[in-house]
């Protein structure tokens, strides 16, 4: 914490004139040896809606991942992205523990829905 003395010193520090006209000089400098670059309008409404594309195929290709099975062409997606993501997202170590069994269970799930599958 700044002691209130300080905190008043710098209150009252100014620039002076000379100052702020060399400051206003270099941003200036800066400014016409760098100059704005103007993106045209359609380029930014086409990279927007790429972004949107992308962003949404991979969320359905993950969603339609979900329900897959070991042996699908979707499965390792599940393992390798979704989950993958989903331990990244758990930060504490009661999220991650009810995350790790969470997974288990699934595992589990997967056994039994390929032993009906196969008839056993």
């Amino acid at each position: 914490m700044i002691p209130e003395s300080i905190f008043y010193t710098l209150r009252s520090l100014r620039m002076s004139d000379l100052e702020k006209q060399q400051r206003k000089a270099v941003i200036l400098q800066t400014m016409l040896a760098t100059p704005a670059v103007h993106t045209p309008p359609l380029y930014r409404h086409l990279t927007t809606g790429f972004f949107v594309a992308v962003v949404l195929l991979i969320g359905g290709v993950s969603l339609i991942a979900e329900g897959s099975l070991p042996g699908d062409l979707t499965y390792p997606i599940k393992i390798q992205v979704t989950e993958r993501v989903l331990d990244a997202v758990e930060v504490s170590s009661e999220d991650q523990m009810s995350w790790d069994v969470s997974k288990a269970e699934r595992r589990q799930e997967e056994i039994e829905m390929l032993a009906t599958e196969a008839g056993f």
